[in-house]
């Protein structure tokens, strides 16, 4: 019976860890299974975006089948690492031989009173809820935006056009998460757009039509059901392998893992982070389902880029952030993220090409 390699999500972290694993895997005799809770990977990084919609969703299976890999639609529930063995809501329990944990992330949304009436751009669903609702509000109707992080930050201002945007931040700060370096340009931006900050807004309920949360994210649940050690937000504490710190055969890749980028910072919840994540992930995976070496996650490079709306974009450079481009010249770089980069790789490709996305470290998008 083959060697079989499980990936659970089918995320940027699940398919570039497909990507990987496929190309490690050369004509060895191993397989590759996906188990995904949707069909289609989403490109989450667009979700802010006015009108969503099927443009941003794009099917696994024709690209798995491409690189000889295999297209469960299910929901994981249970992780039994002593067994080797994952429970689904739909259907058997999948065995595996290594596994990688690529489940992604949840908006963390407190307990406050109102909550479940708040809307979200943290899953497909929810974009085309807070849309449908947005198509029925008068021009200049007010909308509250909770969180001035990288997700707040972009949605605000591409509401500024269409709405009385305000965007409330229980910090003193704007921005807190993104530092000091783009701080004031973010903040020229949010002005110039026209949308109301209010600093150090700690709430206590959640009223008005229209609120958005976007408080920030925590791990998928089920990381914190592992016997294994997790940080803050119930990520793994992963070895440079990406192997789960006490899991014996299992990696974890994107959102779930806890990972050092380089000697002195941790890997964030970023779809450029789930990418190399996951073509580490799954290299290493493999490499070690086969007896072979694996390598040590590095990604020294970190740049940003942030869409300010009818203000353009930042682009910025470094852990510091430092401040490369600004306005429409940043504009453009962001829509090409987000179009091109931010997409799955076609299937229409040869097989070669595509495996060649999963190289460890290699740049996504290749001209």
């Amino acid at each position: 019976m083959a060697r079989r390699l499980l990936i659970l999500g089918g995320g940027y972290a699940g398919v570039y860890a497909a990507l990987g694993a496929a190309r490690a895997r050369g004509d060895a005799e191993a397989e590759i299974a996906m188990v995904s809770a949707e069909p289609d990977m989403v490109n989450r990084p667009r979700l802010y975006e006015t009108h969503p919609g099927a443009h941003m969703r794009y099917p696994l299976a024709p690209m798995l089948e491409r690189i000889g890999a295999t297209l469960r639609v299910a929901r994981v529930t249970a992780i039994d690492v002593a067994s080797r063995e994952v429970t689904l809501a739909e259907g058997t329990p999948q065995a595996y031989d290594r596994l990688v944990i690529a489940l992604g992330s949840r908006l963390q949304r407190p307990a406050l009173s109102g909550i479940e009436r708040a809307f979200d751009v943290d899953t497909y669903d929810g974009a085309l809820a807070l849309d449908r609702h947005l198509q029925t509000l008068p021009a200049g109707a007010t909308i509250t935006v909770v969180g001035s992080g990288f997700t707040g930050i972009e949605l605000a201002t591409e509401l500024a056009s269409r709405f009385h945007v305000v965007l409330l931040e229980r910090a003193d700060v704007l921005a807190p998460s993104l530092g000091e370096g783009p701080r004031e340009q973010i903040g020229r931006a949010l002005k110039d757009v026209g949308v109301e900050v209010r600093l150090g807004a700690a709430l206590d309920r959640v009223d008005g039509e229209t609120t958005v949360w976007c408080g920030g994210l925590v791990a998928h649940p089920l990381t914190r059901t592992l016997p294994a050690e997790r940080d803050a937000l119930g990520r793994l504490l992963t070895e440079p392998s990406l192997a789960v710190c006490g899991l014996p055969d299992v990696y974890a890749a994107g959102d779930v893992a806890h990972a050092l980028a380089d000697d002195d910072h941790v890997a964030l919840m970023s779809c450029q982070h789930a990418i190399k994540l996951g073509q580490f992930a799954g290299h290493n995976a493999m490499s070690d389902l086969l007896g072979r070496p694996t390598m040590p996650y590095r990604q020294p490079i970190y740049r940003m880029c942030l869409d300010l709306g009818g203000a353009g974009a930042l682009q910025t450079d470094g852990w510091e952030r430092r401040v490369l481009a600004s306005g429409m010249q940043a504009k453009a770089v962001k829509r090409e993220i987000n179009s091109v980069w931010a997409a799955l790789p076609p299937a229409t490709l040869d097989r070669e090409t595509l495996l060649g996305y999963g190289e460890p470290g290699a740049s996504k998008y290749r001209k």
